[in-house]
């Protein structure tokens, strides 16, 4: 579009300005990845529809500097650009407080949108700055303090075993912006029953997330905590000896009892009945086979 030469210069000023606030008005980026984690991924969009090829633009950071161009990224390692049918987004890597407070541009042919990037709601994972932990006869002090936004629910877990710490909030400081909590937990732990020794952890919760802490892995078992291994193979092999005695037994018990029964023979003492017409019932008796009586396997003679 040109200007006439009837317009004044004013004229043309106001409709360049009109066409510009059009256009710039009609593409927008926001904010898709909610809330926003430090040292994790930011990822914004931009609605830019129908863009013409190698038009499209990221620029922005702490040097408001290009980032991306057409899905090329100019520095991999932190930014990338990935197009989506009519939008296309910017990956911010490692999000930090240095990405925060800033200017970011989408284009799309010669339309544009600049906005600053700021947050409501952002999360400071927590991390240790002091992570103490002291030896005092059988129990083990911890000190510990982490830095975190926004407050956290922290809970001291020794072997999966919920510990009811002191926890406070020790300083608050202001960091790019943002406001970061010195949160400080004391506890003395004990052996718990038979639980000794293992892995003790801090467990806190931000927002939706849950951040496992990892402390250190402690022993504080005694003597009298050690399982006695000598004792152990005492008794073992006293049971060991008594089932070998106790089989044995039991074998030779067979084998006697089987000799025994090779032995007997059966005697059959038969004698006839005085009554007329009727015999008597014949008597069965076991004896032995070396009976000095003379009698063998089939039976004594029936008398007669």
């Amino acid at each position: 579009m040109y200007c006439k030469a009837s317009y004044t210069m004013y004229s043309c000023t106001v409709i360049f300005f009109l066409m510009f606030t059009i256009n710039e008005a009609s593409v927008r980026w926001e904010i898709k990845s909610k809330p926003l984690v430090i040292g994790m991924e930011a990822r914004l969009s931009c609605n830019g529809n129908n863009c013409p090829q190698n038009t499209k633009t990221w620029l922005g950071g702490k040097n408001y500097d290009l980032l991306c161009f057409d899905d090329q990224s100019k520095n991999p390692s932190k930014y990338e650009m990935t197009s989506n049918g009519t939008t296309f987004d910017l990956t911010i890597k490692d999000f930090n407080l240095t990405d925060l407070n800033c200017e970011y541009t989408c284009t799309c042919g010669f339309q544009q949108y600049t906005n600053m990037l700021t947050v409501e709601e952002l999360i400071y994972p927590p991390r240790l700055r002091v992570n103490t932990l002291t030896r005092i006869g059988r129990k083990i002090s911890i000190d510990v303090l982490i830095a975190v936004s926004p407050l956290p629910n922290c809970t001291v877990l020794f072997e999966e075993n919920a510990l009811s710490a002191n926890i406070s909030v020790k300083e608050v400081q202001d960091e790019g912006g943002l406001t970061l909590f010195g949160v400080a937990i004391q506890h003395l732990v004990s052996p718990i029953g038979s639980i000794c020794k293992g892995n003790l952890t801090l467990n806190c919760k931000v927002g939706p997330n849950a951040y496992p802490l990892y402390l250190q892995k402690i022993d504080i078992c005694t003597d009298e905590d050690k399982p006695n291994f000598k004792l152990y193979a005492i008794i073992g092999s006293i049971s060991g000896m008594v089932s070998v005695i106790a089989i044995v037994s039991i074998l030779f018990f067979l084998k006697f009892r089987n000799g025994k029964d090779k032995d007997i023979s059966l005697d059959i003492d038969c004698e006839n009945d005085k009554t007329p017409g009727r015999r008597q019932l014949s008597t069965v008796r076991l004896i032995n086979s070396k009976d000095p009586t003379g009698a063998t396997d089939e039976g004594t003679p029936c008398n007669k």
